[in-house]
């Protein structure tokens, strides 16, 4: 029997670094392509001759099969030629207990090329996949990310608005509008930056703003402010006096937060529009606790169900299956802090709804008898997400 030809390959942005190994494990060829149609043709006739010399199947290793990879990938196994993802864990040990710790991307495909070497005969690499739900994963996983890092940009502009409106208007401010974000609210800072600005402003230059911007005429909002104007003219405390550079950073500020939270509904609608058309999403939104970004993201992350032989499995894959140690006979477990984490998230969101006030019976009935059997809170709760 002949045993496969090896090929590490370390993809980036422009190039992508490869190594070839021999059935013994030896480098016998190591070179650079680009990220071109033409650089993948040159690739093939490369691992074609080899083939021919040596007589033996090619089996090629890439550390990324998700951006810079992918496109690689896809054509290689096109060619019917195996594609294994190689873990960046593997690589990273490999290199940890190597004599050199030196890292570039000739080292990478090397590295890259020794794992898929070893852990070939032992079956524990994934093969690359191409099919539809596949490609369905990798681009619900893009939309997720993008989803997520928007609502980090809300909160970050948040808090930096918080601090402005802070300089600007003082405490004051969070009386006006019992959200601060609100349409309203943001376009009303807006027009009136500082608290001098607005004392100096006509009550009918304000109320018009209000209202524009207003799905109806609030009456009640509008008085309110009337009457909290007159209070601070009123008190005894000068003005603060605000910079035109303060006013600029707030009034920029803002303009940016009112694009974000756009992007952020048009981005959700785009979600829910992808969700609403896939069966095992529905599935999933029909549990207790589980919504839109929460099934989004376990879809995401679990890609294909079938790649997990069994519950323990996909357990021990997202981090809820507690872990093992001792010696002698004598044994504890701990919660793992391994795994993938944004499954773990999921997950660990869902139990605490299922676990809230409005949560399920069963999961509530299962973690008291989890208390009663001497475990502590946190023990019971990651027996629940493992349940679960």
């Amino acid at each position: 029997m002949n045993v496969p030809m090896v090929v590490g390959i370390d993809p980036h942005k422009k190039t992508h670094s490869i190594c070839v190994l021999n059935s013994r494990g030896k480098p016998v060829r190591e070179f650079e392509i680009g990220n071109s149609c033409e650089d993948y043709e040159k690739l093939k006739t490369e691992l074609d001759a080899k083939q021919m010399q040596n007589e033996n199947e090619v089996v090629v290793g890439l550390e990324d099969t998700e951006q810079y990879g992918l496109n690689l990938a896809v054509y290689l196994s096109g060619l019917g030629i195996p594609v294994k993802v190689v873990n960046p864990i593997y690589t990273k040990r490999e290199r940890f207990y190597s004599p050199e710790i030196s890292k570039d991307d000739k080292r990478d495909a090397q590295l890259t090329a020794s794992v898929l070497w070893r852990e070939l005969a032992k079956d524990t690499l994934p093969d690359f996949v191409n099919s539809q739900q596949a490609n369905f994963s990798r681009d619900l996983k893009g939309i997720v990310g993008d989803y997520r890092s928007l609502v980090n940009s809300q909160t970050r502009l948040k808090n930096q608005l918080h601090q402005l409106l802070n300089m600007t208007y003082g405490n004051c401010y969070e009386e006006f509008f019992s959200s601060p974000f609100s349409k309203t609210a943001m376009e009303f800072f807006c027009r009136f930056p500082s608290l001098n600005c607005f004392l100096k402003t006509r009550n009918e230059v304000w109320q018009k703003v209000i209202v524009k911007n207003s799905h109806y005429r609030l009456a009640s909002q509008i008085e309110h402010i009337k009457k909290l104007k007159n209070c601070l003219r009123k008190e005894t405390i000068i003005a603060l006096k605000t910079s035109g550079i303060v006013v600029g950073r707030l009034q920029r500020k803002i303009t940016e937060l009112k694009f974000i939270q756009g992007q952020t509904k048009e981005t959700k609608e785009e979600l829910q529009k992808v969700m609403s058309d896939n069966q095992q999403a529905k599935k999933l939104m029909g549990l207790n606790g589980v919504g839109l970004i929460i099934a989004s993201i376990i879809l995401s992350e679990v890609k294909d169900i079938k790649r997990f032989p069994s519950d323990s499995k996909l357990a021990s894959y997202s981090g809820c299956a507690p872990r093992k140690y001792g010696s002698g006979g004598k044994y504890q477990y701990y919660s793992s802090k391994r795994g993938n984490r944004k499954l773990n998230w999921a997950i660990h969101r869902m139990t605490l709804s299922q676990l809230g006030n409005r949560g399920t019976k069963e999961t509530k009935d299962y973690f008291q008898k989890k208390l009663k059997l001497g475990k502590n809170k946190k023990q019971a709760f990651t027996a629940v997400k493992r349940v679960l």
